[in-house]
Parts: C-alpha cells; sequence; structure tokens
C-alpha cells in the first residue's frame, strides 16, 4: 500500500509527472488549426468551478 501513494511508480507521482509534461503539450495542441475552434477553461478552485457551471446553466454566454 505504501509505493501506492510514495513510490517512483505511484499514483501521485504519476500525476505530478504528467502535468508537468501537459503544461507544455496541451496549449501546443489546442493551437492546431481543427482545435482552434475549441475554447479552453482554466479552472484554478472549486469555487472558480462552481461559478463557471453556475454560469453554464444561464446560457454559455451569460
Amino acid at each position: 500500500w505504501r509505493n501506492a501513494f510514495l513510490g517512483r511508480e505511484s499514483l501521485f507521482a504519476w500525476a505530478i509527472r504528467t502535468e508537468r509534461r501537459n503544461r507544455t503539450a496541451l496549449p501546443a495542441r489546442f493551437a492546431r488549426p481543427h482545435l482552434r475552434e475549441l475554447r479552453v477553461v482554466h479552472l484554478r478552485s472549486p469555487a472558480a468551478a462552481a461559478r463557471w457551471i453556475a454560469r453554464q446553466e444561464n446560457g454559455p454566454d451569460a
């Protein structure tokens, strides 16, 4: 069990490595011509997510 959370191959370690890699890779992917029409929303807190969800319930342009 300990290695599931604290080892080099743990889910936590994988999430940290993946986040770093995606931080640079994802903006480049979304800049591709066929994906430019997508809107990327950066939500940095549960409160920001709640506000965004509330706005979506009133319509995406509200």
